[in-house]
């Protein structure tokens, strides 16, 4: 469920940045995108612990 929604969040911030907005506005929207593909994967050469 927490994969769709992440999905989702960037399907939604990356289509909300292509429509017109204030410069505010468009901060909030890179800066969560940001956020949520923060949440893909752990840098490469990062090993999780076992």
């Amino acid at each position: 469920m927490e994969k769709y929604i992440h999905e989702q969040n960037l399907a939604l911030f990356k289509k909300c940045l292509k429509e017109p907005h204030s410069d505010a506005e468009r901060e909030v929207l890179l800066k969560l995108l940001a956020d949520e593909e923060g949440k893909d994967s752990p840098p490469k050469g990062i090993r999780k612990p076992r």
